[in-house]
């Protein structure tokens, strides 16, 4: 099997290849400019104007104030927060509804911002991805529907760079950061309860499994460490 080169040196080699392509745009962003003293005169004017802005009152104070409303008042704001966005809807939703009803509405989520439709113009969305775990967890405080949703977030991402090639940096980089964040949940899981989750993550690392950059070498040494631990449990 080619040994692949280490991460330091395709990072360096894709950064080589990023700035010959870009050309002037690189030379242009790594010259010194000589500073415009309008933009400390507009910077001063927008500090004043957000000391002046009204300040917010804090959580404690929203909630004196909402202890002394009536239920009927207190359903009217929760409807307006009901219609302001699609955010709010999923997230009530899922706080009212049982645990793992609404799982499945995320993971489709994090699967159209991890493995977009790119025929259809759709592009790769981390955060967008990472903000639907996050919103779940808060909404619903189902922890292993979470690392469910965590897992599909490493699955999709795999399984679009085996699909359409090399990613970015960054891109490798959230996924092996979420990966370890799965592990570490795993290792506090009982045998029985961690066996329903390490065949995909397993998975995971069999598809990536050739894949430059380092992102192979980098799950299959996490995954490697952590089975030890569970094997010798």
């Amino acid at each position: 099997m080619i040994k692949l080169q280490s991460r330091r040196t395709h990072r360096f080699e894709r950064t080589a290849r990023r700035r010959r392509s870009a050309g002037s745009r690189y030379a242009a962003e790594d010259e010194e400019t000589e500073p415009d003293p309008s933009d400390d005169e507009a910077t001063v004017r927008l500090a004043s104007t957000a000391m002046k802005a009204k300040k917010r009152k804090p959580w404690s104070a929203l909630k004196k104030e909402l202890s002394s409303r009536e239920t009927s008042d207190l359903l009217i704001v929760i409807r307006d927060l009901h219609a302001l966005s699609a955010e709010n809807k999923r997230f009530l939703e899922a706080r009212l509804s049982t645990v793992g009803e609404t799982l499945e509405e995320y993971r489709v989520i994090i699967e159209g911002n991890m493995f977009p439709d790119v025929i259809g113009g759709m592009s790769v969305s981390l955060s967008k991805a990472q903000g639907a775990i996050s919103e779940y967890r808060k909404a619903t405080g189902d922890d292993l529907g979470t690392l469910d949703l965590m897992i599909s977030y490493v699955e999709f991402g795999t399984d679009f760079t085996a699909d359409y090639g090399d990613m970015w940096e960054g891109f490798y980089d959230s996924l092996e950061s979420m990966f370890g964040k799965i592990l570490a949940k795993l290792d506090s899981l009982e045998s029985v309860s961690r066996q329903i989750f390490r065949d995909r993550v397993e998975r995971i690392v069999e598809t990536a499994h050739g894949m430059g950059w380092g992102y192979y070498d980098t799950i299959e040494s996490m995954l490697t460490q952590a089975q030890e631990k569970w094997d010798d449990a």
